[in-house]
């Protein structure tokens, strides 16, 4: 599979909808996506880490760049760079997140407008 990278790998993945419905496979998929490198350097390995530790696309919010050794992401500048793209993603999702709710919040006030 190819993948683009850094900043486009998060808008794509992101526009696939919320992370935390993401299973194992998308969410590393989207890890691989980061780098060109990472699909030789990781799949295997976050393969049967994620499946063994049931990783989701949920639990991204609880991992810090430490947890990542556990799943098999040794080189520090790899999980700094995976790292750092989590935190991306998260905060683009609170970002979608708040305006679907303010989009809400104008409806209910123009629908009780008209009572």
């Amino acid at each position: 599979m190819a993948y683009a990278t850094n900043s486009t790998a998060t808008s794509y993945w992101s526009s696939l909808g919320d992370y935390k419905q993401w299973n194992s496979a998308q969410l590393i998929d989207w890890i691989l996506s980061i780098d060109a490198s990472f699909e030789q350097k990781y799949k295997a390995t976050l393969t049967v880490k994620f499946t063994e530790f049931s990783i989701v696309g949920r639990k991204i919010d609880s991992l810090d760049r430490e947890d990542l050794t556990l799943y098999g992401i040794i080189n520090v500048y790899d999980r700094k760079k995976i790292y750092g793209q989590m935190q991306t993603l998260i905060a683009q999702q609170k970002r979608t997140d708040y305006q679907q709710e303010n989009v809400a919040s104008l409806s209910e006030d123009d629908d009780n407008d008209g009572e």
